[in-house]
């Protein structure tokens, strides 16, 4: 890695091998990713997913934040390849969206900027 990469360890992204879940960003991708993770509320939205997956609703209590916040937060980060979401049916019948890493680590290739 170059003194110009950037890379952050996420913890517990889902994974088929004991190799970490890596995604390299270049060019306008590097400010995508940059943006999600750039506030105070979205940093702390990755940190609770990096914990465990959780729902939206899960979210939306642990955060204290309206639903369509976290929604937003959510797709930025989805948006970026950060986070993935998977869907299941929840108890009372109704569809449930629940979170989760797609990766452990994210390389920002600052040269290509």
């Amino acid at each position: 890695m170059s003194n110009n990469d950037f890379t952050r360890q996420m913890p517990t992204a889902a994974g088929d091998s004991d190799e970490p879940v890596t995604l390299m960003l270049e060019g306008e991708d590097v400010f995508a990713a940059a943006d999600a993770i750039g506030s105070s509320s979205r940093w702390d939205l990755l940190t609770a997913i990096a914990a465990e997956p959780r729902s939206i609703g899960e979210l939306v209590d642990i955060l204290d934040l309206s639903k369509g916040t976290v929604s937003v937060h959510v797709s930025k980060f989805e948006e970026a390849g950060i986070l993935e979401a998977n869907y299941s049916v929840s108890d009372d019948g109704g569809v449930e969206k629940e979170i989760t890493l797609a990766v452990e680590e994210l390389t920002m290739d600052l040269t290509t900027i």
